[in-house]
């Protein structure tokens, strides 16, 4: 779309290298000699492509010069920072500072007649990527506000993404009442989120809480990555995508609890195999129960074992039983304080043995 008059000087070649030199030679200085800046999610930015709105927090006059010059180039190249028309474009001197530094536009708070009305959708169509603080104002305990649904709006109806930007410690560097950052490089973290873009029938409430809701849960958890479900709010209508993700799920849950269905069937065979009156060991207990002795704890709860795995110890057992019995004619003597050559197998006592 061509520029309108108003919109000429966001598209001006030399305004656009003057404001390098502002942004990345004399700001950028300022800044990261006042307080120490350290930028994280970079990744994020790969595949952004314009138009595109900005959004962050807001709780001091230090975030627009932190947007400018802590992201790369590329992405602050042609963007424009909405500022608030009745602070920054009454005085001249400030209006025409404002412009070189943050190529900004002016957006007229509160109701009424607006002069300026529609200026950041003719800049998103033509091609003007757009950093906003949705909030409207500054936070001055610190903590985020709530959004308002302009850039929500905006992104919906222009199909444009949202980079969501974490502003954390400016507002303990410069509060709000403040002239100049304080003494001391305090540290300062800009983190940079993934893109969000507005969902196919995703309501406006709903786009402008996962806005807000990304950009809060930066700025508590101090990290670019995403910890929260970025599941649908109510009210959302599923894509076609979102119903192949939803049924690929359900069935990996299906076969999951075929599989354990399955497993514990084959177990309860298992026990059903096995001889009356025999206990897992193989020992005719004849319905009696016997305590475990603290050598068969020792050695592992045989219940544990697969069902297969108990048979052949039964097995094993009765016959080593059978053999002893068959070879051995010689007397034992009971209060001699020996075992009986079958009185424990394995760390397993004998019900019959005695010690």
């Amino acid at each position: 779309m061509r520029s309108t008059r108003r919109t000429n000087r966001y598209h001006w070649a030399w305004h656009r290298w003057a404001r390098f030199i502002a942004q990345r030679l004399i700001l950028r200085s300022v800044v990261f000699s006042t307080v120490r800046v350290t930028v994280e999610g970079e990744a994020n930015l790969e595949e952004l492509k314009r138009p595109y709105l900005v959004v962050a927090n807001h709780s001091s006059h230090l975030d627009a010069p932190l947007l400018v010059t802590a992201l790369p180039w590329r992405i602050t190249r042609h963007m424009a920072v909405a500022v608030a028309a009745d602070y920054f474009y009454e005085q001249r001197w400030r209006r025409t500072l404002t412009s070189f530094f943050f190529n900004s536009y002016p957006v007229e708070r509160g109701r009424g007649k607006k002069r300026e009305a529609g200026l950041s959708v003719t800049l998103l169509r033509e091609n003007v990527p757009l950093a906003i603080f949705p909030e409207g104002t500054r936070s001055r305990t610190g903590k985020m506000g709530t959004f308002k649904p302009g850039v929500a709006a905006l992104a919906r109806a222009l199909r444009a993404p949202v980079l969501p930007v974490a502003l954390v410690g400016a507002h303990e560097a410069m509060p709000p009442g403040s002239s100049w950052p304080k003494a001391g490089r305090l540290p300062v973290k800009v983190i940079i989120g993934k893109p969000i873009q507005a969902r196919p029938g995703e309501k406006l409430p709903d786009l402008n809480d996962r806005v807000a809701t990304q950009v809060r849960h930066m700025v508590t958890n101090q990290t670019p990555y995403v910890l929260v479900p970025e599941s649908a709010p109510s009210g959302h209508e599923y894509d076609d995508g979102d119903q192949a993700r939803e049924e690929t799920a359900r069935v990996g849950d299906d076969t999951s609890r075929a599989g354990s269905e399955a497993a514990g069937e084959t177990s309860r065979h298992g026990r059903e195999a096995e001889p009356a009156g025999a206990d897992a060991s193989g020992n005719d207990t004849n319905g009696a129960t016997e305590p475990v002795p603290a050598a068969a704890a020792a050695a592992g709860n045989p219940a544990d074992e697969p069902a297969e795995g108990k048979r052949r110890r039964g097995i094993f057992r009765r016959a080593k039983r059978t053999r002893t019995g068959r070879h051995s004619n010689a007397p034992t003597d009971d209060n001699a304080g020996h075992r009986q050559p079958d009185a424990e197998v394995d760390g397993e006592a004998d019900p019959g043995g005695q010690r």
